[in-house]
């Protein structure tokens, strides 16, 4: 890879020659990743810059004790949970310039992710955040709110796993399922088989478009366009079993461009009144 002068960014190096040996890993790493040392060394020296290997080792190091890289076998790459951390600054920031202050900016994030296979990635990523600051005040009990089991659809294997940790570590689940459907009952059972308590009743006026999963002070809501929402409800009420969906369609519905937006709002009496509101629906 050959260091470009591209338009300004948070990883942008404008003058490469001037810029610090961690200036450079970080460069290099947001476009290509994972590398050795020896290839970012490597990296450097194709771009025209006299960077010793020591040089650059001694950067690596500093930028993972620090969080900002991390090593995965004799690779590094930038930290993911360190991206994460940086977008909520800075959305932060854009909330502060926009002018909303409905509640506190720093209580308030949104995330937009580009497919629905992006979207359960980071997805689980953002529940197993919420998991490690609500076993540190105590807060035990997970509620999820939903239409369709999609996620369970093109990626079981995940799904199952992120409930199993939840349970391994002694929380108490409960999902509230607005749809009584075959593919539904089916995701449904294997929530039960993991020790989910589960409650469904098909509620086809409670808007489609929108997930919730309340715990302790956080409420993260999905939203999913009105053309990704149609075609999931009609896979979901035009099949009888999870047999019946073709693999193809399981890719397409994947990987197709859907814009879904993630809000985070960290406020605990919004929470619980939220979660009685959804709750009250089942009665």
């Amino acid at each position: 890879m050959v260091l470009s002068m591209s338009s300004p960014s948070l990883l942008s190096v404008p003058d490469p020659k001037r810029a610090s040996a961690k200036e450079l890993v970080l460069h290099i790493l947001s476009q290509t990743f994972p590398l050795t040392i020896a290839e970012l060394q490597r990296s450097m020296e194709h771009s025209g810059l006299k960077v010793t290997y020591q040089a650059v080792r001694k950067a690596v190091h500093v930028l993972v004790a620090r969080g900002v890289v991390e090593k995965h076998e004799k690779k590094y790459q930038i930290s993911y949970s360190w991206l994460i951390r940086m977008k909520e600054d800075v959305d932060r920031l854009l909330l502060r310039y926009r002018g909303k202050r409905t509640i506190s900016d720093d209580d308030y994030a949104v995330y937009t992710i580009h497919t629905l296979y992006e979207a359960d990635i980071f997805w689980g990523d953002l529940l197993y955040r919420f998991l490690e600051v609500a076993r540190k005040q105590g807060d035990t009990t997970f509620y999820s709110f939903w239409h369709y089991a999609w996620w369970m659809v093109i990626n079981l294997g995940r799904e199952t796993q992120l409930f199993d940790t939840f349970q391994e570590k002694g929380h108490q689940l409960k999902q509230y399922v607005f749809r009584d459907l075959p593919v539904n009952r089916w995701a449904s059972d294997i929530y039960k088989d993991i020790g989910v308590e589960m409650y469904l009743k098909d509620l086809p006026q409670i808007d489609h478009s929108i997930a919730y999963n309340i715990f302790g002070e956080f409420i993260l809501q999905v939203e999913f366009p009105n053309d990704a929402i149609e075609r999931i409800q009609s896979l979901f009420e035009s099949h009888s079993s999870m047999s019946e969906i073709e693999r193809s369609e399981v890719t397409s519905l994947a990987h197709t461009p859907y814009e879904v937006s993630f809000t985070v709002i960290r406020n605990r009496k919004m929470a619980e009144n939220l979660c009685k509101t959804l709750q009250r629906e089942f009665i």
